[in-house]
């Protein structure tokens, strides 16, 4: 596997860099050092995969085709970031690799075709769906005080966060619930859920967990058709995923190196060329004179995502589940006497249109961006050609 990063490139060979300082004389002026960035590892080695794969093909009177297939993979000796090593030993601020890691992706894979002829129509009808499942086995992570907060047993890249439990209706509420410790709240602001009511009633670091989804679909289909009669065809494919999240709150739009946390999606944030843009749903929020608990936004304050409203939560994680009307075509195919006394067999017309429609419950950006609706857009396009054989 050679998608490691730039920064785990050499982990083999220690590396030296800058960092830290240190104060001399009786003033304590500073002076800058160097360090161990990375400690090298002797013997790494690559991961190894062990694949268990069980298929079954069947054909029907050249009419229908089936295949399945049952996938196992469980990957070893990946190459991770040891996260265990106490800096008490000295291995504060450097970065040490060993091929420690582990996980588990299992699902299955199905395809179904069928052609036939129904007089002098032809028809064509396909699908196919995959479902796949990852779980960490092993990633050397350091012990919690929780188990809720382990990533061991959970999907690689899923979401973290706080639980929402609704708005905060008045002052007595706020009263009567755990303290949250994400600035001062107010009526309208979002409620997190206390995970360890029988240690403390504070709502703080201890308090987060995993959501349940990540950016990975667990289904992937599609289906499609196409019918020819006489010179004419018609085809239609569809495509879409399931068991996708996002996480809504703009906390990766900067991933892209694109503006300011929170860009685009949380009010009165964003900076210079890159503001947010937000108005056509701003109406939708929590207000004195409109409170309301299914408000889209909370008491609107000047955001950032480490304000109590714009943290990771089950709020602002939303079914990124989409179905794509992803190509329709249509064409007519001339062949005349005329052509082939000009040399050509036959001419053939088409006009196609690639993502047509789309179909989500996700609608402030397309769903197929992810968590980062600061990219470039999935666009409409529209083809008419003609292809000429000779």
């Amino acid at each position: 596997n050679d998608n490691i990063g730039t920064g785990s490139r050499f982990p083999y060979i220690t590396q030296i860099g800058g960092g830290g300082f240190t104060g001399f004389g009786l003033n304590g002026s500073q002076a800058s050092g160097y360090k161990e960035n990375i400690i090298g590892v002797q013997d790494l080695t690559w991961e190894k995969s062990y694949k268990t794969d069980i298929g079954l093909e069947i054909g029907i009177l050249d009419k229908l085709s089936l295949t399945m297939d049952y996938f196992k993979d469980r990957r070893k000796n990946i190459l991770i970031e040891r996260s265990t090593l106490s800096s008490i030993a000295g291995y504060n601020g450097s970065v040490v690799f060993a091929n420690l890691g582990e996980m588990n992706n299992q699902g299955f894979d199905g395809n179904i075709e069928y052609n036939d002829k129904i007089g002098k129509v032809g028809l064509r009808l396909y699908a196919n769906a995959t479902y796949a499942h990852n779980e960490i086995v092993f990633q050397d992570e350091p012990l919690r005080n929780y188990n809720y907060q382990r990533g061991t047993g959970h999907m690689w890249g899923e979401f973290t966060g706080y639980i929402d439990q609704g708005l905060y209706v008045d002052a007595a509420d706020i009263a009567q619930h755990a303290q949250q410790t994400f600035g001062t709240v107010s009526p309208g602001d979002i409620r997190y859920k206390n995970l360890n009511p029988e240690d403390d009633n504070v709502i703080d670091g201890n308090d987060w967990t995993y959501l349940g989804k990540s950016s990975f679909p667990k289904w992937l289909y599609g289906a499609g058709y196409t019918v020819s009669w006489h010179n004419i065809d018609l085809s239609m494919l569809f495509q879409g995923v399931m068991g996708v999240g996002i996480m809504a709150n703009g906390s990766q739009i900067t991933s892209g190196g694109l503006g300011a946390d929170g860009v685009g999606i949380v009010p009165f944030s964003g900076l210079g060329q890159f503001p947010n843009n937000t108005m056509d749903i701003l109406n939708d929020r929590w207000t004195v004179d409109n409170p309301r608990q299914d408000a889209y936004y909370p008491r609107i304050t000047i955001g950032s995502l480490t304000d109590n409203n714009y943290l990771n939560s089950t709020r602002w994680l939303k079914n990124g589940d989409y179905l794509r009307l992803k190509q329709v075509s249509i064409g007519y195919s001339l062949v005349a006497k005329r052509l082939k006394n000009a040399g050509l067999s036959s001419l053939y017309f088409y006009l196609s249109g690639q993502n047509l429609l789309t179909f989500s419950k996700f609608k402030l950006w397309d769903p197929e961006l992810g968590s980062n609706g600061a990219k470039y857009p999935i666009t409409k396009m529209f083809t008419f050609g003609v292809r000429a054989n000779f």
